[in-house]
């Protein structure tokens, strides 16, 4: 049995620059994780196959339980891709724990595939750093090769292009989906704000300095999701109320939003108090970095 967690992404800030001709949008943002996600285990079994629970299991349509070559699952993509590059023949099953909420914003399909890749390059000795296996990471998604880098980084271009890692403070946050889904690719085809790249440092020394500098930022993509997804506007609204909150803002393409505080007291109280405000709406209070 082997087994990788498939963290949340959280867009700290998200810049779009430009669409591109082969239809990919030029982006530049701050990327970090969540210590909360999904999780991927294999188990050697005669013939592939994908088990998902989780509570958002349900959710999933067939197609994306679907582990043959022929499926759009982005699993199954992910494992016949480098099952070719590594010319394996699959032995084992698949167990997906699916605890982030689809279409969030928060890489989830992105970060799953991310977590069968190291899990793949351990069992089938893929070196993860050559330029085919990246481009594979990125012909599967644009979030793809960002969440298996796995660290807190800068991305440019539209994900192919990755900083070194950035050293960012112990940050306190909360999650908030109000269990609307909102669809990338309209978010995108909608969105009519663009904004310049930024010049990041190496390392922030302290909160301060982070919420300094993400002040002086947005997500381009904001208007547009809340133009479709009317929600998230509520989610930011709820988050800005919270006592000694510093920051509240979408993550990704939506429809989750995040709020950074400086204590994880206060996180877990916000979380709480929200929770009982809107029990519809899926609450998480996690660390990020």
């Amino acid at each position: 049995m082997m087994r990788a967690s498939a963290f949340a992404k959280i867009n700290l800030y998200l810049h779009v620059l430009r669409k591109r001709e082969d239809g990919y949008h030029d982006l530049d943002s701050l990327i970090a994780f969540a210590d909360f996600g999904d999780e991927v285990v294999i188990t050697s079994n005669q013939e592939p196959s994908l088990t998902i629970d989780g509570p958002f299991a349900g959710k999933l349509s067939e197609d994306e339980q679907d582990l043959s070559r022929s499926s759009k699952n982005i699993l199954a993509k992910t494992l016949w891709a480098l099952a070719d590059l590594a010319h394996k023949e699959p032995d084992f099953s698949i167990t997906l724990t699916k605890n982030i909420p689809l279409g969030a914003g928060l890489g989830g399909g992105s970060a799953d595939a991310a977590a069968l890749a190291k899990i793949l390059c351990k069992l089938w000795n893929i070196d993860p750093n050559t330029s085919e296996f990246q481009n594979i990471l990125f012909k599967l998604g644009a979030d793809v090769l960002p969440c298996f880098h796995g660290k807190a980084h800068q991305i440019q271009n539209a994900g192919e292009s990755i900083s070194e890692s950035i050293t960012l403070p112990n940050l306190k946050g909360v999650l908030v989906h109000p269990d609307k889904h909102c669809s990338t690719v309209e978010i995108f085809k909608h969105n009519e704000v663009y904004s310049n790249a930024k010049s990041l440092p190496k390392n922030f020394q302290s909160t301060e300095e982070l919420i300094s500098f993400l002040k002086e930022t947005t997500n381009d993509l904001t208007e547009a999701a809340q133009d479709i997804t009317p929600e998230i506007n509520d989610v930011l609204n709820a988050l800005k109320k919270q006592n000694r909150i510093q920051l509240a803002r979408m993550s990704g393409s939506g429809s989750a939003c995040f709020g950074l505080f400086e204590t994880s007291q206060e996180a877990e109280h916000a979380a709480q108090v929200i929770k009982n405000l809107h029990p519809s709406w899926w609450v998480q209070a996690v660390k990020i970095d």
